[in-house]
């Protein structure tokens, strides 16, 4: 395990993009490596996690936290 350190993912941020998430509309969010974040890190959806192996979409109402074993832990919100 490791410590939990700071909340903010932005050292893993590969940059925003346009992605349709809903029918004709196109949203700007941020994609991020997932290599790269750090226990304590908390992404706040929409976002896109870029990994060597998958991608993981974390969804508008979603959050999703880095552990203190670096697992990407994702609470699904309201799905209204």
């Amino acid at each position: 395990a490791q410590p939990l350190g700071s909340a903010d993912p932005c050292t893993a941020l590969i940059e925003h993009r346009p992605v349709v998430l809903a029918a004709n509309k196109k949203d700007k969010i941020p994609f991020y490596h997932g290599e790269a974040l750090q226990p304590g890190n908390i992404i706040p959806g929409p976002a896109i996690v870029v990994r060597d192996d998958t991608t993981i979409l974390i969804g508008k109402n979603d959050e999703a936290k880095v552990d203190a074993f670096s697992n990407l832990l994702v609470e699904i919100g309201d799905l209204r």
